[in-house]
């Protein structure tokens, strides 16, 4: 198993998940968005 996301892009896709969470945005899009872009890495 190799990681796909560096430890740094790992956080920053985590912290971008909590700020999308903690504004009230469509959390579930935002989370569609990071499926596929983490599928096409």
């Amino acid at each position: 198993w190799t990681p796909k996301l560096s430890t740094d892009d790992s956080i920053a896709w985590t912290v971008d998940w909590y700020k999308k969470y903690a504004s009230g945005e469509n959390i579930e899009s935002f989370m569609r968005q990071q499926i596929d872009a983490f599928k096409n890495l």
